[in-house]
């Protein structure tokens, strides 16, 4: 093809026809401009598609690690919430003056416990280092920001930093003065030893006005934490909402 460009580029020349090979010689470098252009056209769209490629990946990486987040939201949320309603009943049986019973132990086992939440941040932290102007939604960059630096950093630090500093205190305070430990089962072949609380004096303990107190401020705290689990799980569903729908949207 170039070889017979050159062959009439040079008849022209010869047969002394300027006019006819300046359009030709303007009609080259179009052509000329035309190729660069189309070139530069798929080279763009060549990094448009690898781009996108890229956010494809990133955002489908984070949707699977925030739907392992979102499993234990709601498995913590419901262990949480099923201390709770133990507390609450605990609280109402002391205020009816009940005595000792089966039940009443059963409802104090758990009174230091509480679900400490663990995110996956795998996805988040590579999306992070290789720039958060991947993601061209800006709405959606916004929510993925504010779940994992202000909800997720709230569960797993601040919330969890009260429960732990309330259960020491009320574990060396008043815990071990009414509650002691007894042996619930034994796993012989895996040597798994569990316990349970149990109160030793119910009668002191339900009179003991700080306890009561103690019991009160820890329901108050776990309904809160309660609360917060279930503001995060659903603003946790509709991150993934958003991430469904742009992963459709740039589905290769």
């Amino acid at each position: 093809m170039l070889r017979f460009f050159r062959q009439l580029r040079q008849k022209l020349l010869t047969e002394n026809h300027i006019s006819k090979y300046l359009l030709y010689a303007i009609g080259e470098i179009v052509l000329v401009v035309i190729g660069i252009l189309i070139a530069l056209q798929i080279n763009t769209w060549n990094e448009e598609r690898k781009f996108q490629q890229q956010q494809y990946g990133l955002l489908r990486d984070l949707g699977a690690d925030l739907n392992a987040n979102l499993k234990e939201l709601e498995i913590g949320r419901e262990t949480n919430r099923s201390f709770l309603e133990e507390y609450r009943s605990l609280y109402r049986a002391i205020h009816e003056d009940q005595p000792p019973s089966p039940l009443i132990d059963s409802l104090c086992r758990h009174l230091p416990n509480w679900h400490s939440p663990f995110f996956t941040r795998t996805a988040y932290e590579s999306l992070k280092n290789k720039g958060l102007e991947i993601i061209q939604n800006d709405s959606l960059k916004q929510h993925i920001v504010a779940l994992f630096e202000k909800e997720f950093v709230f569960l797993s630090e601040d919330y969890d930093r009260t429960e732990w500093e309330f259960a020491s205190h009320i574990k060396t305070q008043l815990l071990n003065k009414y509650l002691q430990y007894e042996e619930r089962s034994y796993h012989s072949k895996i040597d798994l030893v569990a316990f349970d609380l149990r109160p030793v004096d119910f009668e002191s303990m339900k009179a003991d006005q700080r306890f009561v107190n103690m019991l009160s401020e820890l329901i108050l705290y776990r309904a809160r934490g309660v609360f917060q689990y279930t503001q995060t799980i659903d603003l946790l569903k509709n991150i993934l909402e958003e991430i469904e729908t742009e992963l459709n949207a740039l589905k290769p």
